[in-house]
């Protein structure tokens, strides 16, 4: 769509349909791609990379916490209590009106469990006056943007991603990476990178009761909570990582060099 409106979208256009080689980071733009007519040989869908961070430990766990507390009086998290994060624009389409329904019913039987909502965007002043019309006020933070969220990730239990539509999400792959328990919509982006039951647990989109659902049911299991981040990481660790997404482009960029010299021979 930029492509067809933009001041020199098509002329960018021009460009990228003489390229050798057009990437897909995921699924979703490979479609696209296809779409709009980009020739199907010259696509190659090379997913995002994330750094990998050191496995979480509970001694990791607690520094992170005691450095966000730090930071600010109202990152403090009590000892007992149980942290779960979003992390991305605070955006009608990322499912965060649902989230806050859905917290209402998660602290009915979970009261120690917290809810960040990591980032900015416009949906802030709406989700402010929702949560203070709940009474959530002491449950769900708005944090506002981090240059990097390992911190928070690593203080983290639990990652929640109820997004109505993605591509493929860096925000999921670093809790992928950082080895959290996800709680995510079943769409096509994130069924891309984890599976239900597998990896995460997956709930229909704009569903606040089955995502309470999910939420508890990973509180209240360690063991199912554990298994799934444990497959989750391993999963970002092998498919998703910085070093495999440099060695696939190494790959294809190896790929159009040697078809341009062979091209240049037979010139």
């Amino acid at each position: 769509a930029w492509q067809e409106q933009a001041v020199l979208g098509r002329w960018i256009r021009r460009i990228c349909y003489r390229a050798d080689a057009v990437i897909a980071p995921s699924r979703e733009i490979q479609e696209e791609l296809l779409q709009a007519g980009y020739p199907p040989k010259k696509i190659h869908y090379l997913p995002h990379g994330v750094k990998i961070p050191p496995e979480r430990t509970p001694e990791r766990r607690h520094q992170a916490r005691q450095s966000l507390a730090a930071l600010h009086p109202r990152f403090h998290l009590q000892p007992d209590e149980e942290l779960a994060v979003f992390v991305g624009r605070l955006h009608p389409g990322k499912g965060l009106r649902e989230l806050v329904e859905a917290w209402r019913l998660v602290v009915q039987r979970r009261p120690t469990v917290r809810l960040w909502l990591v980032g900015e965007g416009p949906l802030e002043t709406e989700l402010l006056r929702q949560i203070e019309a709940a009474g959530l006020h002491s449950r769900i933070v708005l944090t506002g943007s981090f240059d990097d969220v390992g911190e928070i990730l690593q203080a983290a239990d639990l990652f929640v991603f109820p997004s109505h539509r993605e591509g493929m999400s860096l925000a999921l792959l670093e809790a992928m990476a950082a080895g959290l328990p996800i709680v995510a919509t079943d769409i096509p982006g994130n069924r891309a990178l984890v599976q239900n039951e597998e990896s995460a647990l997956l709930v229909p989109v704009e569903s606040p009761g089955e995502l309470a659902e999910a939420i508890i049911r990973l509180a209240e299991s360690r063991e199912l909570a554990e298994r799934l981040a444990q497959r989750a990481r391993f999963a970002a660790v092998t498919q998703f990582s910085l070093e495999e997404t440099v060695r696939r482009h190494l790959e294809l960029f190896d790929e159009i060099y040697t078809q341009f010299m062979e091209n240049a021979r037979t010139d």
